[in-house]
């Protein structure tokens, strides 16, 4: 190696300096020895639907997120239309699918029957907590699906939101089986019909009526249930956001093809999806306030997840606000031509953001800020929240009753 005049003076006797530091005081490009190739470590067996995660700190969350099954659903932007869905399912599917919607026993033979038809293909990519937090990386969508055990579908096959949907009201049947829930009994109903009725859109005409969710008001309640709960209150809240976007879509298509009967099934959908919605979030925070930061808030946050981690990160959600955005030419015509359903479905999303932010008040207060504002902006998650509702609205434009902005 080349010697480096005239720097050994600026080293103190005794300390050692590195060959690269030399090489900059010398004003000398340094190139050292190639790195060494890391050995090969064997990857365990990947898991469908799972993202491949590093190693992290494992926590409470960790435990109760393992115990749980990954619900796979179709990118959002993906979400098929009910003539597409129809369409892909053999008569003998169908008739079993639409048998099991009121009945749990049936529902794994229908998942079975449906899973037959897709492709075994799911996306997961590789997610490096580790190296995202150590280079103070931003939380993405994908680390927000990997934390709730969502998966998304390598493959487009109509027939997988159904299976996810199928998969989130099953999630809710357990999860009231197995823990008591402080919700009523007729808020539990609401929540339970948004995921019914969106399967029976899936699937189409004609449908049963939905029936009362089972629960046990007795169970008792289970070491982990608190992240469990809140895992499977976001599979719920995905699946409810998918049943909106085919809901929007539907609506935009029947707008388009002056088809009142299927743009008035199409917004009874979104009325009743989004009063599901509103139920999914408080059942999501379901639990005492006091575990919150313990067993929820610490472990959303480094050393757990990279900064900036939040429910909002999820997909479905953004490409939700994105086709309301879009659909407003179609709530125009819903609100001139049928205005009783406009403000149903106004008043039912202004429903979802008065129980977020109830929750949200309940968890953080009404001055602390919620994870993903508590750098952005500095206002309270209550204040947020209450701004998303007022632009959320205007966008579906104004109810008969009021003044047009």
């Amino acid at each position: 190696m080349m010697q480096l005049e005239g720097v050994d003076a600026l080293v103190a006797p005794g300390r050692a300096i590195r060959n690269e530091t030399l090489a900059k005081m010398a004003g000398v490009p340094f190139r050292g020895p190639a790195p060494l190739a890391p050995k090969p470590q064997p990857a365990p067996p990947a898991e469908a639907g799972r993202r491949s995660v590093v190693a992290q700190p494992i926590s409470v969350m960790d435990r109760g997120r393992k115990t749980l099954p990954i619900i796979v659903y179709p990118a959002p932007e993906a979400v098929p239309n009910e003539a597409c869905v129809v369409a892909s399912l053999p008569p003998e599917v169908r008739a079993l699918c639409l048998s099991a919607l009121n009945t749990p026993r049936e529902c794994a033979a229908a998942l079975r029957a449906l899973t037959a038809l897709t492709p075994s293909v799911q996306s997961a990519p590789e997610i490096d907590l580790a190296a995202m937090i150590a280079a103070g990386e931003p939380a993405t969508c994908d680390v927000h699906d990997a934390f709730f055990n969502i998966g998304r579908s390598g493959h487009d096959h109509p027939a997988q939101i159904v299976i996810a949907v199928f998969q989130a009201r099953l999630a809710l049947w357990d999860d009231l089986a197995e823990t008591p829930s402080s919700l009523s009994d007729s808020d539990l109903a609401l929540l339970d019909l948004g995921l019914h009725a969106t399967l029976s859109a899936l699937l189409g005409p004609p449908s049963p009526s939905a029936e009362a969710p089972p629960r046990d008001l007795t169970a008792p309640r289970r070491l982990d249930a608190v992240p469990r709960r809140w895992i499977r209150g976001h599979q719920i809240f995905t699946a409810l956001s998918q049943g909106l976007i085919f809901a929007v879509n539907g609506l935009e298509a029947a707008t388009r093809a002056s088809d009142t009967a299927a743009r008035g099934a199409a917004a009874d959908l979104m009325a009743t999806a989004l009063d599901a919605c509103g139920r999914a979030l408080e059942f999501t925070g379901d639990f005492r306030a006091d575990l919150y930061d313990d067993l929820i808030r610490t472990h959303m946050s480094p050393p757990y997840q990279p900064e900036g981690f939040s429910g909002l990160l999820s997909s479905d959600h953004r490409e939700l606000v994105f086709r309301l955005k879009a659909a407003r030419p179609a709530m125009d015509t819903l609100r001139a031509e049928d205005p009783r359903r406009h403000a149903k479905v106004v008043d039912a999303l202004a429903g979802v953001y008065d129980r977020h932010k109830h929750v949200c008040a309940k968890f953080v207060g009404a001055q602390r800020a919620s994870l993903l504002m508590a750098e952005e902006s500095g206002r309270s998650g209550v204040d947020q929240l209450e701004r998303f509702k007022v632009n959320r609205l205007r966008q579906l434009g104004p109810k008969v009753s009021e003044p047009v902005a």
